[in-house]
């Protein structure tokens, strides 16, 4: 073997280590991505949700509150009814669709505040519904005994889901740089 051949050997042997580290690292690189975008995706949908959640019940109160100012109007009340229960359909579809997708955050967590979302929709119903015999007191009544728990319970519940998430996000984020710093130790 000439020197001629054995630094031709040793150039094609250090040429395919560098090719196949850089295979490597970019096919890492590419799911290693692909794992952030997915992480980052799941928690900002996760925010979303839970605003939308808050923001609905809260939109809900805003309908309620002025459905019983406006008294015994039948059409107003109906449009409070169809509009809380319009609320309670966009919220429901929204967690079936998140609980489906979603690892982090235990079902039961979710199923309480399922359950709670709709108890809170069925009393804010219940409040609006035209009733012989009701009156603006007992309304009022109702919406201090009943309706206003219910949300104070919803926010506690949305805040606590959030802060699992967060935890989770913060866990998945410190796996994935300490996964990165591996690999490129690795490769180094």
């Amino acid at each position: 073997m000439t020197i001629r051949a054995a630094l031709l050997a040793g150039f094609l042997v250090i040429l395919g280590v560098w090719l196949a580290s850089a295979f490597y690292f970019t096919s890492y690189l590419a799911s290693s991505q692909a794992r952030n975008v997915e992480i980052q995706t799941r928690f900002a949908r996760g925010q979303a949700l839970l605003f939308a959640v808050r923001s609905q019940v809260m939109l809900g109160s805003i309908y309620l509150r002025d459905a019983l100012i406006e008294g015994r109007d039948l059409a107003a009340s109906e449009n409070a009814v169809d509009q809380l229960r319009s609320f309670q359909r966009q919220v429901r579809q929204e967690l079936e669709q998140y609980r489906a997708i979603d690892s982090v955050v235990d079902s039961a967590a979710w199923g309480r505040l399922q359950k709670e979302l709709d108890d809170y929709w069925e009393a804010a119903v219940g409040l609006v519904t035209p009733e012989s015999g009701k009156t603006i007191e007992t309304s009022q009544a109702r919406l201090a005994a009943q309706v206003i728990p219910k949300r104070d319970v919803i926010t506690r519940l949305s805040d606590d889901i959030e802060e699992v998430m967060d935890e989770a996000f913060g866990r998945e984020q410190a796996e994935f740089v300490e996964a990165n710093r591996q690999v490129r130790r690795r490769i180094w």
